[in-house]
């Protein structure tokens, strides 16, 4: 009879090897992406996109640490005695691996493409400029500091410089005022001759 363990996604972490991997590189190409932000924010090709769109952007190749075996010459990774603690053993540069003109021997860099989308890069931006507790608001939620406020109102002038309610108001006001018993004078008078 088989038993099963109740599943968790902890568990399903722990099992996962290349998770950590994954993690690290993506770690490493938003370290990459971050170094190079101000040159991406520049680029007019992603100004006025929606923040839903997905752009590419150039990366330097990331490094990955591995050993370099000999080239099957005698006396490789031998030395004469006198390197010291920390100094760079190797052959010296005979040429580079950037520029115009014939191949070097030497590797240059790679770029590759990754992509990610404007919120993301945004989100990147206001990491790198490190602010003190800002709260970030959307664009169009920010609200401008002058507000089309009344100072006050006129009885004269255009309309647009008076007030609607408050002439309604005191429209309602004189006519209570100016009414006096007129209901009785609407009646017609009855008298008993007629």
């Amino acid at each position: 009879m088989a038993i099963f363990r109740p599943y968790s996604s902890s568990d399903a972490l722990r099992s996962d090897r290349s998770a950590g991997d994954r993690l690290r590189h993506r770690q490493k190409v938003r370290e990459s992406i971050r170094e190079n932000i101000a040159d991406l924010i520049a680029e007019e090709s992603i100004i006025g996109k929606s923040k839903d769109k997905v752009i590419r952007v150039p990366i330097r190749g990331i490094k990955e640490y591995r050993f370099i075996y000999g080239e099957n010459s005698p006396g490789v990774g031998q030395g004469d005695g006198e390197t010291e603690p920390g100094q760079v053993v190797g052959q010296a540069d005979q040429g580079k691996g950037q520029g115009p003109g014939p191949g070097g021997d030497q590797p240059g860099i790679d770029y590759y493409e990754t992509d990610i989308t404007l919120e993301e890069l945004i989100e990147l931006m206001f990491e790198d400029l490190e602010l003190p507790d800002l709260e970030r608001k959307a664009f169009r939620e920010v609200m401008s500091e002058r507000s089309a406020k009344r100072k006050g109102y006129r009885r004269k002038g255009p309309h647009v410089h008076l007030d609607k309610k408050r002439t309604a108001l005191s429209r309602i006001r004189r006519k209570l005022a100016s009414r006096h018993d007129h209901e009785e004078d609407r009646r017609f008078p009855f008298h008993q001759d007629d």
